[in-house]
């Protein structure tokens, strides 16, 4: 992760980052639902 001069960048790179950690978020709840799932 390179940083830049351009403030644009940053902000793109910002972006990117919370989209990963909705995906993350995402993913970890629908482990845990199939989880809870199979286990009962």
């Amino acid at each position: 992760m390179a940083l830049r001069s351009g403030s644009g960048e940053m902000v793109e790179e910002e972006e990117e980052l919370m989209a990963v950690e909705v995906d993350l978020v995402r993913w970890l709840r629908r482990r845990r639902s199939l989880w809870r799932r199979w286990r009962s």
